[in-house]
């Protein structure tokens, strides 16, 4: 048994937290000790879950959360890896819990602006709710496995608006995007497997690829996001099982495609006949979303949204649409990852649906979007488009290098995410960090974090630690 795997179980014993947590918290501890050290490879997912008993999918949520705070690095293909920029500094969310809003800016995470436009609808939801038959139907349902014929109706209407005609019976209730996205790539790959995606990613899916053990193949981007020609190539010259696209704002560039470049994606996935994956999370905030690729190759597409970056985070409700001869076992492997999606929450979702409280709530969602990047780029001297984004890509000057930004703007309490959990395979990360518009509790507290990263842009990096250098 080792060090670590020691820290680790006392950790399990003595947290509430949830067990991944505990195992990140566990692993930026030992970081923080100096048990483990800077450029030190972590044990592999399997090992780690094997010697300390838990799912491999626990530790990869576990890597996740301590590469989201910094302390980890990984890289599809080679391995996890303790960050440089943490393995000699101590971070406050290890000694005092996470960090309040008042002490630090998230400028780190997406998901939806909270107000009291969300708390009241959430209000008026439950006392309906309550008040109704179906009320005590809920609590006690446990099936039908993808949902409630009722809340897999009302998804209908709503997926409608969004351009994906499709009958009730096709659409599966999750437990948000990422359950979705389980379910859907484990219906479609196999170990060893390859797959195609942007080479700049939602980190989400390459946590994913270390937790089934397929391989991401990165797709070239343009100013639209996958380059058609690029993916074409790719698809000649290796075996695709599967090809994973977010056309509207993906993350972490915020391209989105036109309607000509999603014809051409599905006219790619019929051509060679792979299945496509798309993630269309932030479709609901555009005033006028475009087609989504699944309607225009339904034989082939697994659509995929939610309302957690777009309605209210903590609903983790979301919809996944397979195609219609694959709903059996897309169901089937729904039942095995979570029985079935909380029928509470889709309860919930459901009356906003069907009271229009989604579209005020998404409408509110557009007008807050607007002012927090009109305001970003104002602050930070950024050319604005008419695009409403969660989040801004930003390149960094030289000579800063990301991890120093990132690391001065925590000493001066502001969260940012860098561009290397994004990065698929081998190559250098850009030097880019992630801006989320949506984390900060307030307009204000938004510009206070805006002004520290417009501050540190006109800065010089301090000096390379010769620490580092030993």
């Amino acid at each position: 048994m080792t060090i670590l795997e020691d820290v680790i179980r006392e950790q399990l014993t003595s947290s509430r937290s949830p067990r991944y947590q505990a195992i990140a918290e566990a692993i930026c501890k030992a970081i923080d000790q100096g048990i483990l050290h800077a450029s030190e490879k972590l044990p592999t997912h399997r090992a780690l879950a094997e010697a300390i008993g838990v799912s491999i999918q626990t530790v990869s949520y576990a890597y996740a959360f301590a590469e989201q705070e910094g302390y980890v690095v990984g890289k599809v293909g080679s391995g996890t890896y303790v960050s440089h920029q943490r393995a000699q500094q101590e971070v406050d969310f290890l000694k005092n819990g996470a960090p309040k809003s008042n002490e630090f800016v998230d400028l780190s995470i997406v998901y939806a602006t909270a107000g009291e436009a969300q708390e009241s609808a959430f209000a008026d939801a439950l006392r309906d709710i309550a008040s109704q038959p179906e009320g005590r139907e809920l609590i006690n349902a446990i099936k039908p496995f993808a949902g409630l014929m009722r809340h897999r109706e009302a998804a209908a209407r709503w997926l409608a608006k969004l351009g994906l005609d499709v009958p009730a019976e096709q659409v599966c209730i999750t437990n948000g995007a990422t359950h979705a996205l389980l379910t859907a790539m484990a219906s479609l790959v196999h170990p060893g497997d390859n797959v195609a995606c942007a080479e700049l990613v939602d980190h989400g899916l390459i946590s994913l690829a270390r937790t089934l053990n397929f391989r991401l193949e990165g797709v070239a981007l343009d100013e639209q996001g996958i380059i058609p020609e690029a993916l074409a190539t790719l698809c000649e010259q290796k075996q695709i099982a599967a090809i994973c696209v977010t056309p509207t704002l993906n993350n972490p560039t915020g391209q989105s495609m036109s309607l000509a470049r999603r014809q051409a994606i599905a006219e790619i996935a019929r051509r060679f006949d792979i299945p496509l994956v798309e993630d269309d999370v932030f479709a609901t905030i555009q005033p006028q979303p475009l087609p989504p690729i699944s309607s225009l190759v339904p034989e082939l597409g697994y659509y995929i949204t939610s309302f957690t970056k777009v309605i209210a985070a903590g609903l983790r409700i979301g919809y996944l649409v397979p195609p219609h001869n694959q709903v059996a076992p897309v169901t089937g492997r729904l039942r095995a990852s979570s029985w079935m999606a909380s029928p509470i929450s889709a309860g919930i979702a459901s009356h906003w649906i069907d009271s229009g409280k989604v579209d005020a709530l998404a409408e509110w969602q557009r007008g807050e979007l607007r002012s927090r990047y009109q305001l970003a780029c104002d602050i930070l001297k950024l050319p604005a488009d008419e695009t409403i984004k969660s989040f801004i890509l930003l390149p960094l000057p030289e000579p800063w290098r990301v991890d120093d930004f990132v690391n001065q703007a925590r000493q001066q309490k502001v969260l940012l995410t860098p561009a290397e959990p994004f990065v698929v395979g081998h190559q250098p990360a850009p030097h880019f960090v992630r801006l989320s518009l949506t984390a900060a509790a307030s307009r204000d507290e938004l510009t206070r974090g805006l002004q520290v990263v417009a501050q540190l842009l006109k800065q010089t990096p301090p000096p390379i630690s010769m620490e580092y250098l030993v």
